[in-house]
């Protein structure tokens, strides 16, 4: 099938199908999805077409999880230790630690999240962002150019 001359796809050798454009087959999982973003370790599984738009709210809900959990150390480091200080920090050390750690998850989720909508944006995927060098369709003449790009109004139409 792929030794004819006219074949112009991207064949998966392991999967033994034709993949359409914007598909990558993923080692961890072992098979091949459409339209792939990333490998997500949190949930293993592969951010793809069929489960983006639950991603992007996975993210959502995290963050405003993480900032939940910020501010109710916040206040209760206010309420029982008088106040908010460096001193009173060492007030309630497991409460200060969840603090701590509560803001660097929102910080990292934050840029995590800004990438996405980026990608989104820019009707890129964050394997087509990493790899523009070897798609064919994102490369021509000096810059990546996306042809599947619908505009910087995509972002709306990702959760319809």
């Amino acid at each position: 099938m792929t030794e004819g001359d006219n074949f112009e796809g991207n064949f998966c050798s392991t999967c033994l199908l034709i993949r359409p454009v914007r598909s990558k087959h993923c080692r961890y999982c072992d098979k091949c999805v459409r339209r792939f973003d990333h490998h997500c370790i949190w949930i293993n599984k592969c951010i793809g077409s069929e489960n983006h738009r639950l991603f992007i709210s996975y993210l959502i809900l995290l963050q405003v999880s993480a900032f939940v959990v910020i501010t109710g150390c916040i206040l209760y480091i206010n309420d029982f230790c008088g106040g908010i200080s460096f001193h009173n920090l060492a007030c309630q050390p497991w409460v200060s630690y969840t603090l701590i750690m509560s803001i660097n998850l929102f910080f990292w989720l934050s840029l995590l999240s800004f990438m996405q909508f980026y990608g989104i944006a820019q009707g890129l995927t964050a394997n087509e962002r990493i790899n523009a060098h070897r798609y064919k369709h994102l490369n021509s003449g000096t810059f990546a150019r996306n042809i599947f790009s619908q505009g910087c109004f995509q972002i709306y139409t990702i959760f319809l």
